[in-house]
């Protein structure tokens, strides 16, 4: 409503933010909705946007900065905006003589490519059904998989042999479970690959019990009895990106939905924080030793002793403060030296 000579949109959960702000004014945007040309953004296929583009941010003076960062893709000399790719929207593309003049500034439209005018995402390759999708090659090798159907617009871009690629190095776990919130969610990394260690099923220390949770599992989750809270009755028991409706830094508890956006470029509210995007399970430190695994821990989410990796899942640890190292003393040495090699390279789904 701040402009009269145009109409203007804008949004606070294509960055990750809560609209408390325009019920307060009015604004349902009901009788606002925005006519867009030639069937622009009316999405095709099931995708996940606002996937971050997982490019080192560096510090820069250029136009385009996002907050003074710019991500440097390695085969160009120029660098591009710290969010390039990350949300439906016309990226710019200072490095593509197609779209910008020699020094990465914008050229005139009638002098661009068609291309260049047409949103596009990065999208989630285990979730994402648009015919279009393809694996980036800016960042290269990054798990980076776009779309521009995904935002509503004719891909102008991609060839066909662009996307020939397929999403087998995108580490898409099996299926999980079925629920209305599935645990754990596709994410790319989630199949246990590099698995060196059997994960163990958590209902042998966490009883099932009776819930309605979106994420129950024939209505069955199981009590995480140090929080007192209900989680996915398959919470760790297999290689993936678990769920974790109690914890703020992952979820907002208040709706009972993942937040929609890693946290980045700053922010530390209303995003999920790098560690609820890494795949781990528990594992028995008896039978998986600091070789196969070099950061199990115990959890501080159940009375029994019961540990946890990311390693083992080809995760990284950043949740982690203090680290509670296993004591194998108790093991018997049938325990500790048996199915090492059996389990070598197990997978689950």
């Amino acid at each position: 409503t701040y402009f009269d000579d145009v109409a203007r949109y804008y949004s606070y959960s294509n960055c990750g933010g809560q609209d408390s702000y325009s019920s307060t004014v009015g604004n349902t945007g009901n009788s606002m909705t925005p006519t867009c040309p030639n069937g622009e953004f009316d999405p095709e296929g099931d995708c996940v946007q606002k996937m971050d583009n997982e490019a080192e941010k560096i510090t820069c003076t250029d136009p385009w900065a996002v907050g003074g960062k710019c991500v440097q893709p390695p085969n160009m000399t120029k660098t591009y905006p710290a969010n390039y790719g990350e949300g439906c929207r016309v990226h710019p593309e200072p490095g593509n003589s197609d779209c910008s003049n020699a020094d990465g500034t914008p050229k005139a439209p009638a002098d661009q490519a068609a291309w260049c005018t047409k949103p596009w995402s990065y999208v989630n390759p285990c979730t994402c059904t648009a015919s279009d999708m393809a694996r980036s090659t800016y960042f290269y090798p990054n798990l980076l998989f776009y779309s521009t159907s995904a935002c509503g617009a004719a891909d102008l871009f991609t060839s066909a042999e662009m996307k020939s690629n397929d999403t087998a190095d995108a580490g898409c776990p099996s299926p999980p479970p079925p629920a209305a919130m599935q645990n754990p969610p596709r994410f790319p990394r989630s199949k246990p690959v590099s698995q060196q260690c059997q994960c163990i099923d958590v209902t042998t220390v966490a009883p099932e019990v009776d819930c309605d949770k979106p994420y129950a599992q024939g209505g069955k989750c199981i009590n995480v009895t140090k929080i007192n809270a209900l989680y996915p009755k398959n919470y760790g028991s297999t290689c993936g990106v678990q769920l974790e409706p109690t914890d703020s830094n992952c979820f907002d508890v208040s709706t009972g939905n993942p937040w929609a956006a890693p946290c980045r470029y700053g922010f530390e509210k209303s995003c999920r924080k790098l560690y609820c995007d890494q795949p781990w399970c528990y594992v028995d430190p008896c039978s998986c030793s600091d070789v196969q695994a070099d950061d199990i821990t115990k959890t501080t989410y159940f009375d029994a002793e019961l540990y946890y990796s990311f390693a083992n899942c080809a995760g990284s640890d950043s949740f982690t403060s203090t680290p509670v190292t296993p004591d194998r003393s108790s093991c018997t040495s049938t325990t500790a030296s048996s199915t090492t090699s059996e389990r070598q390279g197990t997978t689950n789904s």
